[in-house]
This record gives structure tokens, C-alpha cells and sequence, in this order.
């Protein structure tokens, strides 16, 4: 019988978990956090809220005893398929640690050949170096003592239909036994796999990011470059080509996956050297990068330029986690931007729907406001669009004559009359004079 063993208690191993369980593949997910396991165990896992496009009750599955979580290694004794999901990124940096401690411990518990797949996002270059010091270290060799394979996903974790079951799956083993090994384990749950060889798959998932990191970058250019200039419209025009995917602008890409493709990408190539390397052969990438610190550094200009003109306002950041309707700050621009206006010692309040007051002060020392005192608001920068927020301009309360709205991502792009019949000055990034915020 199949059994699995996650490495890792984060959404990406959790929700893969949920399928492997769903499928009747017993899985354990092993973490280092004892709070994890605690929570997956009582069947409320602190990721909950990246389950839900599931719609899975995971407590069920935990009572049926096809999904448990142990942070003891001497639980995983005896078996043999492991799946890693740890992280591979640590403040906005590649981090590689957790994975190379994940495969060792994995050969040190072993008593028979495991097989070893990598779900985390490596750069290219990277599973060389695992089998490199995986045979200094236990003299073990890949393919024999060992199976080992990099098998990227593309989920989507904001549309049930765009899983692990129904996307892409690309499968690259060190060796032909161990693609056959990965195979066996993810043909449980995995429809369209594609084969590749290792070097191949370690790039595939870094290079999808890289090119949308791309994309969006040249977008802001586009913003920055003509700010007196109705880009936004522009580029939503633009994007109905049928060749271009559809783009948005907002305060900068973010997340655990987009920029960190393209830090992946040049992490290999100059072998971990700072991502910013003058004259690199991969200038696009780094001039993704840049694009995302200049248009920070942009917008926190317009906004010291918009105190300068209105002593004692005050500003409000909306929306910290760096995707709608998620608690995850990864390279989040509303947290940086609040960030590094507090350290210059403006007045921000910030509000997120899913952090409390308490949470955001011990997190990032940042003060809390309730949205029903956002009328003594006199800049409100909406970064992230929570559903939540989406109804707030019909409100007859929360809106006064004077205040200004630079709005991220345009979700309130359709409400400008209601604004404007309030007294407040609305605009979005990419609109002509976004950046002259009054």
C-alpha cells in the first residue's frame, strides 16, 4: 500500500496532503513546529483559509486516519515515500537550508532506499548539490541507496478547479527508476503528468514566475515611466489581445513564488551571489526586481510629498497580506510600504481583515485601526483587496469630504462617481497623475 510523509506543514504540503488523503492514500505531514501539528491533528490546521477553494472538512480525514501530523522523526521510521514542502525562500531571499536538512534527515531514518520528492521550488543547479552532500556525507548513492526526484506544482490556491488533480504535473528523476518511483506515488492524484529530466524540471517552476514577474514588471514601467498618462486603462485594453495574459498593476509583485522565480533563476547562474548582479546575462529578471523597490520607493515619495502639503494627516494602509483574502505577508508591498514609512516616522494606521490589532503589533509593530474610524483617515492606500473590502465605497459612514484613495489594484475603479459625489479624490496606480496624490 502507498503511503506518503510530507516534509513540511505549510499550505503547499497541506493541501496536496487533502488530495492524497481524499484519494485514500494514508499521508503524514512531518513539521518541526509542534503548534502545526497540533492544529492539522484537531483538524484545524493554521492554513485553513488556503483549504477552503477545497472544500474538504479536514477533520474528517484526520477521524478516517488517512491524515495525521507528527513533529517526531522516530514516527516516520519504515517509510519510504517523502514529498518535500518545506520553504526555500527567508525574507524575500533563496534559503536553502530546510531542504538540504529535510534530505538528510531523510537518509539518516531510512532503512530502506526512500524515494524523495521535491514539491519546493529550488533553483536550477540545486538537487547536484543535494546528491553531492548527500554522498560526502552518508557515502550513499542516487538511484541506488536513494530515488530522488524534482517534481514542481502549478496550483492555483484561489480556484478549486486549478489543483494538483487537474493541472500539469511535471515529473524529473535523477534517474529513469526514479521517475518510475515518483510516478507510482503521484499518479494517485495527478491526471497530466509530464516527464522531463531533473535539470529540466528544477527550471520550469522558476522560469513560470520569472516570465510573470516579467510581465508585471514592465507594467509598472509603464505606470512609472508615463505617470501623467491613463496606462491602467492602456494595459487592460492591451491585455484583451488574445496572445498576452491578462496583467494588473498594482504596488509591486509579491508572494512566495513570482520574484522569488526570477531570485531563483539568478541565484543559479551566479551561484548565490546577490541577485542584483550589474551587466547579468538574465537583465530582465534583475530589471524585474529593481522595477518592484523603484515603484515602493515611488509611492512612499508621494506619500511624504502628501504630508509635506497636509501637516497632521494621518494614513492608513489596507490590506497586509500580499494576495486578497490570505494570511500570508510574503514580500508583501502594503507591509513594506508601512513599514518604511513608520521608520521615518509617519502617522500609519494599517487594517487586515485577517489579523487582529494584537497580531499586527507583535508581528511588525505596526498600529491597528478599525475600519469604523477610518472616516479620521485622511490618505487610505488600498494594497490589498480583500473581498471584504470590495463593498466599503457604498457605505454611507466611512467616507469623507477630503479624503484621498490611491487604490492598488483598481478594484474600486468602478465606484469613482460615488466618490466623487463624497468629496473624495480617487485614484489608482497607472491612472493620469497617480502619483500626484493630493
Amino acid at each position: 500500500m502507498v503511503e506518503v510523509v510530507y516534509f513540511g506543514g505549510g499550505y503547499v504540503a497541506l493541501t496536496a496532503s487533502v488530495h492524497f488523503a481524499k484519494a485514500k492514500i494514508p499521508t503524514i505531514i512531518y513539521d518541526i513546529d509542534p503548534t502545526v501539528v497540533t492544529g492539522i491533528n484537531r483538524g484545524n490546521p493554521r492554513g485553513r483559509e488556503f483549504l477552503s477553494y477545497l472544500h474538504t472538512d479536514v477533520s474528517i480525514l484526520v477521524n478516517k486516519g488517512l491524515l495525521r501530523a507528527t513533529h517526531n522523526l522516530t514516527d516516520l521510521a519504515g517509510k519510504t515515500n517523502f514529498i518535500l514542502a518545506v520553504p526555500s525562500e527567508r525574507k524575500g531571499e533563496i534559503w536553502l537550508d530546510p531542504i538540504f536538512e529535510s534530505v538528510e534527515k531523510i537518509v539518516r531514518l531510512s532503512e530502506t532506499p526512500p524515494t524523495i520528492l521535491i514539491e519546493s521550488t529550488i533553483p536550477p543547479g540545486t538537487t547536484d548539490k543535494i546528491i553531492e552532500r548527500l554522498h560526502n556525507q552518508f557515502n550513499v548513492q542516487v538511484g541506488e541507496d536513494y530515488f530522488l526526484a524534482v517534481c514542481p506544482r502549478k496550483d492555483w490556491f484561489a480556484d478549486q478547479e486549478k489543483n494538483v488533480t487537474t493541472l500539469p504535473r511535471i515529473v524529473g528523476g535523477v534517474t529513469e527508476q526514479c521517475t518510475e518511483r515518483a510516478l507510482d506515488i503521484l499518479q494517485n492524484i495527478s491526471h497530466d503528468i509530464r516527464t522531463a529530466t531533473y535539470k529540466v524540471a528544477e527550471f520550469t517552476k522558476s522560469i513560470e514566475n520569472s516570465l510573470f514577474h516579467s510581465h508585471i514588471a514592465y507594467g509598472h514601467q509603464l505606470a512609472l515611466a508615463f505617470p501623467d498618462k491613463d496606462i491602467a486603462t492602456a494595459l487592460e485594453l492591451a491585455c484583451l489581445h488574445w496572445r498576452l495574459p491578462k496583467l494588473y498593476l498594482g504596488f509591486g509583485t509579491a508572494g512566495r513564488c513570482v520574484p522569488m522565480g526570477t531570485k531563483a533563476l539568478l541565484n543559479s547562474l551566479y551561484d548565490g551571489a546577490p541577485t542584483r548582479v550589474k551587466n547579468s546575462s538574465l537583465s530582465l529578471g534583475v530589471a524585474a526586481l529593481d522595477t518592484d523597490l523603484i515603484l515602493r520607493t515611488r509611492i512612499i515619495d508621494a506619500v511624504k510629498l502628501y504630508y509635506q502639503r497636509n501637516k497632521n494627516s494621518r494614513i492608513m494602509i489596507m490590506g497586509l497580506g500580499y494576495r486578497p483574502d490570505f494570511a500570508d505577508t510574503g514580500l508583501s508591498p502594503g507591509l513594506e510600504i508601512a513599514q518604511r514609512l513608520t521608520s521615518f516616522g509617519f502617522p500609519v494606521v494599517v487594517h487586515d481583515t485577517l489579523y487582529s490589532a494584537i497580531e499586527i503589533k507583535k508581528n511588525w509593530g505596526l498600529e491597528f485601526l478599525p475600519l469604523s474610524e477610518l472616516p479620521s483617515c485622511d490618505l487610505i492606500l488600498l494594497a490589498t483587496p480583500h473581498s471584504s473590502y470590495l463593498p466599503l465605497p457604498h457605505s454611507a459612514t466611512l467616507w469623507r469630504s477630503g479624503q484621498t484613495i490611491l487604490d492598488a489594484n483598481g478594484v474600486w475603479n468602478g465606484c469613482r462617481k460615488l466618490f466623487a459625489e463624497k468629496g473624495v479624490m480617487y485614484k489608482r496606480v497607472g491612472d493620469a497623475g497617480w502619483l500626484n496624490i493630493k
